[in-house]
């Protein structure tokens, strides 16, 4: 065995005061490598080495240079190693090797356990109550480890906490088995009756290699005094058995309920005490400790002098703590029960109360702990726990149909036939079928739903956007108030002049949030008024997010109101603020005001609470599109697509940002795939038109430009760029009457006229060509182009005076035509050529 550094784990108890220089043994070249001194006793000392054949790490035992040569201590080393050997036990360290160093000691070769003594666990409390269950939890891994050893008629003889170690992941060890005896006859109860105890005491599995020589003799005593009962204190080892574990037992417990040992004081104070069992002192600790009854009753028995009135062994002292355990398991768990109930009976009030409100977030966190709490045990919640739950599954549907509802894109709200068909699957799923499911049975259902409330508005919100007899008659039957009956019947019969006398009672501005959005929804009331029946709805109910939506839409205040939309969208975002369909219109109001960068930002919050929206996406890359920035903006796109691959508007748009990035090819692609999505999405047609044109293909353009015409004919850029795509092949004729078609469907386009005069000019129709630039003039008051063509269109065609006017028209619009007026003609052709 060689030495080496000292490693800071341990095996074994280990005293402060304990010498750190290792045992001198022979160097040589050997299986055990030693690596530094670990604990030093009474005869022996541990060292912590490497075992070189397997290498890892274990404990290695031997006697201390100055008991070499006695044979009584060589004797009790080698009962050790045999006795610890034989015990089997989880409880008691593993043996793996038994030898002699050349100088005759012999070594004892364990498993290394690294952790903490129970002494040291008991030391680091800071009061004897704290995480008492843990540690009675380890008292009773040794009670069991006692009892294996007792069953083995092994009495250990020198129980305590620092013969107890801890592992690192709370395996339990008895350690130091250095003064356990084996019994060999004696009478049950455990001890020998003549004066050489090691030659007595009941017949045992376990076997020495030699025969008996007795190491203890009557009148001297072994162990440690402060849990020493007082037959093996006077020495009277033919009456210690295994009740004198027992009593040391009742030490260690003593002191992991009260902080201390049975006995305490100097060390011959202690040893008196011992030696006469007073244990008056610790009786007494224990009574005041206010631990469990039960465990405080175990110690006192256990502590008894007269070792008749211990329990009999270590098994009965296990299973009194065994017992102990279950009876304060079950009556933890019977606590834990009642408590459940109490918190599951608090939560679903709360959650009532949440359902009521409309909070479906709040709802959502509150039932999963209450669902919790009941599947870890309170009974009789089932059945409310089911209505929260499916009261909770609609609200959470008819809020994500709001916020489709809601949600804008392109400028237009999701349609109303998408609404209603998700409204009416969401009531069916419920068990409401108008029509279908009896007034009486509706009524009782909304009268015991917590969403009752709820559910009455969204029938009147799916009456307002489509009307019908079934509705009318189930809505008549289970909210008969006069006022709101009669708004329905003027709704159910087309009735706008009776729907605008009632919108402008007094009456409408006292209606709840729910229908009162209903009754702004209706066309015929003026915007003003149903602008007025919201504030109302408003004022009665800040919190209601219907109602802010409806304030923030567009058709709730005139277009050019974005500023007070954004102030809604806000209010709304205060209520709910990872609602991401008020994000997203938030974006979009604030795209209209011309706040590109706030509109990003909105659209980007709207993303992180609905990452799986494809339209927040699609916003979002509008938005970046506007403000340049086309390579995150095609991303935004292709998100949007990967969410939705057959989402057209995103495959169309991002066509778009490829034409711009100069990615021809997969332009053309990208509206293909939008066409192919939506084949009747007349845009998609109209793009792939201008990339096919913008790449020369004239033929294949006409052909877009025709089928988006064909599914649009109002489309006035159609027409216009169809005129174009004409006029390059050639065909004047049919590219006059594309632009003339063009410049008819939109009154407010100056381009269309603009270039119907350049076709008729390239034709000849000097006449027609000047008409057309005056429309476009009409249209376009501001545009000095446009003057200086029809000043030099008039020019060519003798009209001096207007031709002129024209010139000078242009010229004060910008400074490059000013001398066209009145200078020669070569001025007029220096400006034409800036101009072309």
């Amino acid at each position: 065995m060689s030495d080496s550094l000292p490693d800071p784990s341990r095996t074994a108890p280990q005293t402060s005061d304990a010498p750190a220089a290792p045992v001198a043994f022979p160097s040589r070249a050997d299986r055990y490598e030693l690596q530094g001194v670990l604990a030093r006793g009474g005869m022996g000392e541990v060292h912590e080495a490497r075992d070189t054949v397997l290498n890892r790490r274990v404990a290695v035992k031997v006697i201390q240079g100055r008991f070499a040569a006695d044979p009584a201590v060589t004797r009790r080393f080698l009962d050790e190693a045999q006795i610890t050997g034989q015990l089997q036990h989880l409880g008691v360290p593993p043996v793996h090797d038994l030898g002699a160093l050349p100088d005759g000691r012999p070594f004892l070769v364990m498993k290394l356990i690294k952790g903490q003594t129970l002494s040291d666990r008991l030391r680091e409390r800071p009061a004897p109550g704290h995480e008492q269950a843990r540690f009675v939890q380890v008292f009773e891994q040794i009670c069991q480890t006692v009892a294996y050893a007792h069953s083995r008629n092994v009495i250990h003889r020198d129980l305590k906490p620092a013969n107890v170690m801890i592992g690192a992941f709370g395996e339990v060890q008895v350690m130091d088995w250095g003064l356990a005896k084996v019994l060999t006859g004696a009478p049950e109860g455990g001890a020998a009756e003549s004066g050489a105890p090691d030659d007595t005491g009941p017949a045992s599995e376990i076997e020495l290699s030699h025969d008996a020589d007795p190491l203890t003799r009557a009148g001297s005593a072994f162990g440690t005094p402060q849990y020493m009962p007082p037959e093996q204190a006077q020495g009277e080892w033919a009456a210690v058995g295994p009740r004198a574990d027992v009593f040391a037992l009742g030490g260690i417990l003593c002191e992991v309920l009260t902080g201390r040992p049975p006995y305490t004081g100097k060390t011959a104070e202690v040893r008196a005490k011992a030696v006469l069992g007073t244990v008056g002192d610790a009786l007494a600790r224990l009574d005041a400790c206010g631990a469990e009854p039960e465990l405080v009753e175990l110690a006192k028995q256990c502590l008894s002098p007269n070792p008749e009135d211990r329990p009999a062994d270590g098994a009965a002292v296990a299973d009194r703590v065994a017992a102990f355990r279950a009876g304060v398991e079950l009556r933890i768990e019977r606590e834990r029960l009642a408590r459940n109930a109490d918190a599951v009976g608090a939560l679903l009030k709360q959650c009532e109360a949440a359902l009521q409100n409309d909070d479906a977030a709040s709802t959502a966190l509150l039932l999963e702990q209450a669902e919790r709490r009941a599947v870890e045990g309170a009974d009789g919640f089932g059945p409310r726990l089911a209505r929260a739950r499916a009261d909770l599954t609609t609200l959470q549907e008819l809020d994500r149909i709001e916020d489709l509802r809601w949600t804008v894109s392109d400028n237009k709200l999701t349609p109303r036939a998408v609404i209603v068909t998700a409204w009416a699957e969401a009531l069916r799923r419920h068990g409401i079928v108008p029509g279908g499911t009896t007034h009486a049975v509706v009524g009782k259902l909304l009268r015991e739903s917590v969403i009752g409330r709820r559910l009455l508005a969204t029938l009147d919100q799916w009456f307002a956007a489509e009307p019908s007899d079934a509705l009318l008659e189930l809505l008549g039957a289970i909210d008969p108030n006069a006022y709101r009956c009669r708004v329905r019947e003027a709704i159910r019969a087309g009735d706008t002049k009776r729907l605008t006398r009632l919108a402008g009672q007094p009456d409408a501005l006292q209606l709840a949030p729910q229908f009162a959005t209903a009754l702004s929804e209706q066309e015929s009331v003026r915007p003003e008024r149903r602008t007025q029946i919201l504030r109302a709805a408003h004022e009665r109910q800040p919190d209601s997010l219907l109602v802010l939506m409806a304030l923030a839409s567009p058709g709730a205040a005139p277009a050019d109101a974005a500023g007070e939309r954004v102030g809604w969208c806000r209010a709304a975002l205060a209520l709910r603020p990872k609602n991401a369909a008020v994000w997203n219109n938030l974006g979009i109001t604030l795209r209209q005001r011309g706040d590109v960068d706030g509109a990003v930002e909105a659209y980007r919050q709207a993303v992180r609470f609905a990452p799986t929206d494809a339209t927040v996406r699609y916003n979002l890359g509008i938005a970046l599109h506007a403000k340049g920035e086309l390579a995150a903006a095609a991303e935004s796109y292709r998100e949007a697509i990967k969410l939705e691959p057959g989402y057209a508007k995103a495959h169309s748009n991002l066509g778009l940002i490829l034409h711009d990035l100069g990615a021809s090819d997969q332009e053309l692609a990208a509206h293909r795939r939008a066409i192919a999505c939506d084949p009747s999405f007349a845009r998609a047609h109209y793009n792939l038109g201008n990339a096919l044109a913008h790449q020369g293909e004239l033929d294949a353009a006409i052909a877009a430009y025709r089928d988006a015409l064909r599914l649009d004919p109002d489309y006035a850029p159609a027409h216009h760029n169809l005129g174009i795509a004409l006029q390059k092949s050639g065909d004047l004729g049919g590219a006059v009457e594309a632009i003339r078609e063009a410049a008819l469907r939109d009154l407010s386009d100056a381009a269309a006229p603009r270039t119907l005069a350049a076709v008729l000019e390239k034709k000849g129709d000097l006449a027609g060509a000047a008409a057309a630039y005056r429309e476009a003039t009409e249209r376009d008051a501001k545009d000095a182009v446009t003057f200086f063509r029809l000043g030099w269109l008039l020019d060519r065609m003798g009209q001096s005076a207007e031709s002129r006017a024209a010139f000078r028209r242009a010229g004060k619009l910008d400074k490059r035509y000013a001398k066209c007026a009145t200078g020669s003609r070569v001025e007029i052709l220096k400006a034409l050529n800036f101009t072309a």
